[in-house]
Order: C-alpha cells, then sequence, then structure tokens
C-alpha cells in the first residue's frame, strides 16, 4: 500500500512540488496501479509463448543503392555556414 510518504519521497526525489490534493490523487492512481500489476500476477502464463509484437511484422530489406540526390549544391548554397561542399555546424560535444 503507497503511502502519503512514499507519494512525498518519489515527489523529492523527482524534483516535483505536489500540492495537497495532488498528493493524494497520485496516491490513489499508485495504488490502483500496484493492484493491477497484483491481478496480473495471478495469471498463469507458463504455456503462453511470448508476444514480442501484437503485429505480424517482418523487415523488407532493400538493396542499399547510392543515389545522388541532386540537390546538395543547393542545400549547400542556402546554408549560412557551409565551407567548400560540407555544411559547417557548431561543436555539441564537450
Amino acid at each position: 500500500m503507497i503511502t502519503k510518504e512514499d507519494v512525498l519521497k518519489v515527489a523529492r526525489l523527482s524534483k516535483f512540488k505536489l500540492k495537497e490534493e495532488e498528493i493524494e490523487m497520485f496516491r490513489e492512481q499508485l495504488n490502483n496501479i500496484i493492484k493491477v500489476v497484483e491481478q496480473l500476477k495471478s495469471i498463469n502464463t507458463k504455456d503462453v509463448e511470448p508476444l514480442y509484437s501484437p503485429l505480424e511484422v517482418s523487415n523488407h530489406f532493400r538493396q542499399d543503392v547510392v543515389k545522388d540526390c541532386e540537390i546538395s549544391e543547393d542545400i549547400i548554397k542556402s546554408s549560412e555556414y557551409s565551407r567548400g561542399n560540407v555544411i559547417v555546424t557548431p561543436k555539441v560535444v564537450g
């Protein structure tokens, strides 16, 4: 059973500021989630195959073919920061 103190602890760890009415709302919601999980635990799944997707999915691979996009010069020309045939971007990793 989730207590008010549990909700406050999770809120503090998450750096959330909760109003008093939100604390009770989240406590009820978390307790309902735990009830559902407990119900799911009681289901016998011994002979059930794992389901990776509810849809029949298969990969449709195509040949990797290099094509000229024919617009690369226009893209480079329209870039504010280009040098030669490349676009210069700001450094993002320290």
